[in-house]
C-alpha cells in the first residue's frame, strides 16, 4: 500500500514538473508579445531564457540585441550584436551592423 502511494506521488510530481516547463518556442512567443507592447525589458528577459536553451540561434541573438538597444541597455546590446556578426556567416543579419553602429554611438 505504501509503495503505491509513493509511486502515485512520484507520478504527480513528475507530471507537474513537465506542465510547468516552458519550451523555447513559448518563451519566444512571450518575448514577441512583450516587444509588440514595447516592453523591451521583459522581451529581453524572455529572449535570455531562449538563449539559455538554444544559444546558437542567431535570429534570437538579433532580437535580443534589438530589445536591449530599445531598452537602452547599450552594453548588452553591443555584446549581442557582436555575437550576431560573428555567427552571421550567410549575411542574413546585415542589419546588425547598423544596430551595432547606433549602439556604439549611444554609449
Amino acid at each position: 500500500m505504501y509503495s503505491r502511494i509513493v509511486f502515485f506521488l512520484f507520478v504527480v510530481i513528475v507530471s507537474l514538473a513537465k506542465v510547468q516547463a516552458q519550451t523555447p518556442k513559448a518563451f519566444e512567443q512571450a518575448a514577441d508579445k512583450a516587444l509588440l507592447s514595447n516592453d523591451y525589458y521583459a522581451g529581453m528577459k524572455y529572449l535570455d531564457k531562449v538563449l539559455e536553451m538554444e544559444p546558437e540561434r542567431t535570429d534570437i541573438l538579433f532580437k535580443h540585441a534589438e530589445a536591449a538597444r530599445m531598452f537602452q541597455a547599450y552594453t548588452i546590446a553591443e555584446q549581442s550584436y557582436q555575437k550576431v556578426l560573428t555567427n552571421n556567416t550567410n549575411g542574413s543579419f546585415n542589419a546588425a551592423i547598423y544596430g551595432l553602429g547606433v549602439t556604439k554611438q549611444s554609449l
